[in-house]
């Protein structure tokens, strides 16, 4: 990646979240700042980066509010207020992310009437990049050139590749891309991986030497991100191994709003008559939340008058209901899934302890999720850090990455790959099995990864029975129990490969082809070997959604293939001209 650096002046780093939004722009080649401009920034020996939020450093809702009869819409705080200005006379539309891979969509705001998720969310990103690209010139009068700028965006963990695709596509809808533009001036990367480079970041106090065990906990708004990394400090290295397979999950603080309405509906109140209160437990209950003294901290408890005179703040009730009866229906449920994610990380580690826990996040600021994480692991965790500003962690750590790229040395894998030795179109008789319809394992989801290891699988090559093999994933948790023959809806594309090679050798002689294959982090390359020669394929992104047949190329050709191509040059000279 840091090659890819050069060819790029500015990144501009997005972080579309579940609640808020925002943007970062970070100078990668040193250009000369205007001095008469005013932003904050924070000076860097290679970038400066640019904040591009409201004040207090926080984001923009990730709010939209549609005009009806009209094409015009507002967005963040705007949105919000006009949805109560003009609420007979829009669409408003919130916690829109959910919707992209969340499985409770029944406890999420009806979508607005006739419009689409990819719309909403092109819409939103439309406005970010109006915004960032009238202040990109203006903080740098020298760089007016868009085709220099290259992006950003953080993806949770759980998300499928399908639902990162979605975002690219919204991307290119919103004007920051275009379908013909390489797939890396687009990187998505992991929000834990963001998360785990800010809150190493900042924590110089804590000491993390080479092979020191870190979880990192990312709880936002929406979702909550998991993954445990080792410090690499090995020789030519300063970056981090995964050794754990990431988790993530819809559990996070919005998921809070929507269990304390449906306590207000167990009581017989309409939804509609109750925003306020609602309001008032997202302000002044949901922040400071706990069982213990914490609660002492609380100003709906210590400040009878406040912004919500209507709403009974007893000293151990919210509106008449019980706190004890709120930590049972509204919280706990929560936060019992988070706790059980980080159960399967300790479990992941065996009888290791981690050497710190870092919690990021909106959601990791809230003092009952600490405190029962700490009640519930606090014998395996040397030191507890909650990460201050948390809630910007993933769009801080994805501008470190951007700004000065560490290796991620080991991955574990996310999805099993696999091949399948045909075309996705070639297919072999109705109610039968083949050889063609065969799922071949490559490699395990779970399975550790280097970004410099090769993995290779032998096969036997005919000129014309391995025309093509295709590369597919699979993604049922289920993974000890891959099927044979998986179904259409099992796998999903990756790409193809044309294996037709022009050999020396006799069309129906048989030769031992080695195909290898590198997972990177955001993009796989392949190779093969074959009758004593190389060939590679163009990289293949693996985030990109490409289902096109990937054709092969031969670095270094025999004397007797170049002698060849210089001959049908030679005559084509000749014939032509």
């Amino acid at each position: 990646m840091s090659s890819t650096l050069k060819t790029y002046d500015i990144a501009i780093v997005i972080d579309f979240g579940t609640t808020a939004s925002g943007f970062k722009i970070l100078n990668l080649n040193g250009l000369e700042p205007n001095p008469d401009y005013t932003y904050d920034y924070d000076s860097g020996s290679d970038s400066i980066f640019y904040h591009k939020y409201t004040p207090k450093d926080e984001k923009e809702p990730s709010t939209l509010q549609y005009r009806i009869f009209s094409n015009k819409y507002y967005h963040g705080r705007e949105a919000d207020y006009q949805s109560v200005a003009t609420s007979f006379f829009g669409n408003y539309a919130s916690e829109i992310k959910l919707w992209i891979d969340g499985p409770a969509k029944k406890d999420l705001p009806e979508m607005p009437y006739n419009t689409t998720l990819l719309k909403l969310i092109s819409d939103y990103l439309r406005v970010i990049r109006k915004d960032a690209h009238k202040s990109t010139p203006k903080m740098f009068p020298t760089c007016t050139d868009s085709s220099r700028y290259r992006y950003c965006m953080a993806a949770p963990t759980m998300w499928s590749e399908k639902s990162k695709n979605i975002m690219r596509e919204a991307a290119i809808i919103a004007g920051f891309i275009t379908k013909y533009d390489k797939p890396e001036r687009l990187l998505i990367i992991d929000e834990v991986v963001a998360a785990a480079l800010y809150a190493e970041h900042m924590s110089p106090g804590i000491i993390l030497t080479n092979g020191s065990l870190y979880m990192v906990c990312d709880a936002g708004g929406g979702t909550v991100d998991l993954a445990t990394f080792e410090k690499d400090d090995s020789p030519g290295m300063n970056g981090l191994k995964e050794v754990t397979v990431g988790a993530g999950s819809s559990c996070g603080s919005v998921y809070l709003d929507f269990r304390f309405k449906g306590v207000l509906q167990g009581q017989g109140k309409a939804i509609h008559a109750q925003d306020y209160k609602i309001t008032a437990f997202g302000d002044y209950l949901k922040p400071y939340f706990d069982i213990t003294d914490a609660m002492k901290e609380c100003p709906m408890l210590n400040s009878p008058k406040t912004t919500y005179d209507s709403v009974d703040f007893g000293s151990n009730t919210f509106d008449g209901i019980p706190l004890d009866e709120i930590r049972i229906n509204v919280f706990d449920p929560v936060v019992t899934q988070v706790l059980e994610m980080m159960k399967k990380q300790f479990a992941q580690i065996g009888d290791r302890n981690v050497d710190a826990m870092f919690i990021t996040g909106g959601f990791g600021r809230s003092p009952y999720l600490q405190r029962r994480i700490k009640d519930t692991f606090g014998d395996r965790i040397n030191e507890f850090k909650v990460i201050g500003n948390g809630h910007m962690a993933v769009i801080e750590g994805a501008a470190l990455f951007c700004a000065s790229p560490r290796p991620i040395a080991q991955r574990i894998l996310r999805r099993t790959y696999g091949i399948k030795i045909c075309s996705p179109d070639d297919r072999s008789k109705k109610d039968t099995e083949s050889e063609k319809d065969k799922f071949h394992v490559y490699i395990r989801k779970g399975e550790p990864v280097k970004e410099d290891t090769w993995v290779t699988k032998s096969m036997i090559w005919k000129h014309n029975t391995l025309p093509i093999i295709s590369l597919y994933t699979y993604d049922d948790n289920d993974d000890d129990q891959i099927p044979e023959f998986p179904t259409a809806k099992d796998i999903e594309l990756v790409a193809i490969f044309n294996t037709r090679f022009k050999l020396d050798a006799k069309k129906d002689n048989p030769e031992t082809m080695i195909m290898k294959i590198r997972f990177g982090l955001d993009k796989i390359e392949v190779k093969v070997e074959i009758a004593d020669r190389n060939f590679e394929y163009i990289t293949v992104w693996d985030i990109s959604g490409e289902k096109n047949t990937r054709l092969y190329s031969e670095p270094n050709p025999p004397f007797s293939v170049i002698m060849k191509k210089m001959f049908l040059i030679e005559w084509m000279a000749e014939y032509f001209l």
